[in-house]
């Protein structure tokens, strides 16, 4: 063990009066006090530890007065270890965490997820409880069923789930596809923007036709076409009415 002054690291060793090299007393956090307190112990003698409850032992239970001086291995730590890896490690500790390998019972962890995955209950900290780490379980992101485009039609998955990156394309059935004809599910949980299919009939596309052939001669005339009862005598075909 060593305490530290003026920035400068010095070993916690003893040296008796009669020149004997000695360990002192080595003091673990939440560990439960001995019932016999000694103040230094000799080259070779040994001491052992058990946390409170609520913490669990982090190094050697057991450990042993040096030659020189210091206790080997060195004392332990009553709390955490470092959190093991979550389900998948589809979660990763917070970058402030990585490089701590003890935690006090009642201390927290923060997580990141990966994209598409959240955990279960919306919480990211796992708790040092009892010596052990509360779990963190997560869950993939999951869309509703896709939204209804009026005159298309489906193609992709037609049953549930529908998770992160899942693609739908549409087709429409009559009209022109007009956007994005395929959407995905998004990390949000949400579906992409979805495309609308325009124009519902035929005559409305022999309509649009008609006037896009007759505009460049007759900028100033539309066309409409009807159908109409007429006697056998007279022509079968629909009449054509120019407007100006």
């Amino acid at each position: 063990m060593y305490y530290c002054r003026l920035q400068k690291t010095i070993p916690f060793n003893v040296t008796s009066s009669e020149g004997e090299t000695t360990c002192s007393t080595p003091a673990v956090t939440n560990s439960v006090e001995r019932a016999v307190v000694v103040s230094e112990y000799r080259v070779g003698e040994t001491v052992s530890f058990t946390c409170q409850q609520g913490f669990s032992l982090d190094g050697a239970q057991q450990i042993k007065c040096g030659s020189d001086g210091q206790w080997q291995p060195e004392p332990p730590k009553c709390g955490c270890g470092v959190p093991q890896n979550v389900q998948n490690s589809n979660a990763n500790l917070a970058d402030k965490y990585i490089t701590m390998t003890s935690f006090p019972s009642g201390d927290k962890v923060y997580y990141t997820c990966d994209v598409g995955y959240t955990p279960v209950g919306g919480s990211k900290v796992r708790f040092c409880r009892n010596g052990k780490w509360t779990p963190l379980r997560l869950k993939s992101v999951d869309c509703d069923v896709p939204p209804v485009v009026k005159n298309a039609e489906i193609k992709g998955p037609h049953e549930p789930p529908y998770t992160y990156r899942t693609a739908i394309r549409y087709h429409c059935r009559v009209g022109t596809l007009i956007g994005q004809k395929e959407i995905w599910c998004t990390e949000n949980g949400t579906w992409s923007t979805p495309p609308a299919c325009h124009g519902s009939s035929n005559s409305n596309s022999w309509t649009h036709q008609l006037h896009h052939r007759l505009s460049p001669s007759i900028k100033v005339w539309t066309v409409t076409i009807y159908s109409a009862t007429v006697a056998p005598s007279q022509t079968d075909r629909p009449k054509i009415r120019l407007l100006k």
